[in-house]
Parts: structure tokens; sequence; C-alpha cells
């Protein structure tokens, strides 16, 4: 372990600015469906002899399109929050000539370049971006990039450097997942 290792560490700074983004957009349509209710209902009681069955039938339609995106909104808010506190404290990994150090450097996992076969950021729809790195016995070790003080460019850039251009950060799953 030298001063010029790179390290990435636990940060909740990026997932915190996901829940504060999803909660003010939770905010912003809950309020405007609010609003649009009020005036639906008002519309309604003001013009309620001239509409016929199937507007009635449509507009309650459209409303419950809305609760459904309300609470699917809020589900993705649910989860943002309980994601922001599992994020960790201290040091993700270490990246240095020899290889990586997965995780604390107490607990963590030493791993040479020669065992590395892989390193990659992928995602699946609807999940944030995960690090994986793969070992040669087929193991992974696995962190949300939400979770990291750490851009992927820069994750990328540091495993180029200090294993001498072997191992770089393949970003292609990343578009598959969307």
């Amino acid at each position: 372990m030298s001063g010029s290792d790179f390290v990435a560490s636990f940060s909740p700074v990026p997932m915190a600015t996901k829940v504060a983004k999803r909660r003010s957009l939770y905010r912003r349509t809950l309020r405007s469906s609010i609003f649009s209710l009020i005036l639906t209902i008002g519309l309604y009681y003001w013009q309620r002899d001239s509409i016929q069955g199937f507007t009635l039938g449509a507009m309650s339609g459209l409303w419950v399109l809305v609760v459904v995106v309300l609470a699917v909104m809020y589900f993705l808010l649910w989860r943002a929050r309980r994601a922001l506190g599992r994020v960790g404290h201290g040091q993700a990994f270490r990246i240095t000539a020899q290889g990586m150090e997965l995780g604390s450097p107490e607990d963590g996992r030493r791993v040479g370049w020669s065992e590395i076969t892989g390193l990659s950021a992928q995602a699946r729809a609807g999940h944030g971006a995960r690090l994986v790195v793969t070992m040669r016995d087929s193991t992974t070790w696995t962190v949300p990039l939400d979770f990291l003080d750490a851009l992927p460019g820069t994750i990328d850039s540091a495993a180029r450097a200090f294993s001498a251009g072997r191992i770089g950060l393949d970003l292609s799953r990343l578009d598959s997942a969307f």
C-alpha cells in the first residue's frame, strides 16, 4: 500500500442526490395531480348534465392511471431511500500495481491482476449500475456505482494505468440494460 494507490471510498452523496431528485419529482407530480383532480371534479359538477357515460369512464380511467403512476414513483423513491441506508463507510476498493483490494483494508480480499479476468459496469433495468470484478475462479465481487465517490471513467483510467493496460472498465453492458 503506497500513497500512489487509487482508493474508491463509499460516499452517500450520489445516492442522496438520487433520493432528492426522486422526492422532488414525486412531490411535483403529486401536487399537479391534486390540482388536476380538483379541476376535474369542478368541471364534472359544472357540466355533469352534459357529460356522457364514455366521458365519465375515460376520466375515471385516466385517474386510475395517475394513481398507478404515483404508486410506482413512490415505490422507486422508497427503494432509493432504502439503498441510501445501505451505503457503506470507508474504503470500497483499492487499485494498486499488484492488483485490487476488494473491500476494507481489514477484511478485504486482495486479488492480483493475473487473477482478475474482467472489470465491468453492469445494470439491470430499474436498478442502478454495479461495478463487477470477475476473478479467474468465476467468483465475482460487486458494489453499486451509486455508492462510490469515483466515476466510472476514473475507475477505468486507474485500472488501465495500474494494470499496465491489461484490465479496463467495460461499460458496454450499461447500454444494453436500457
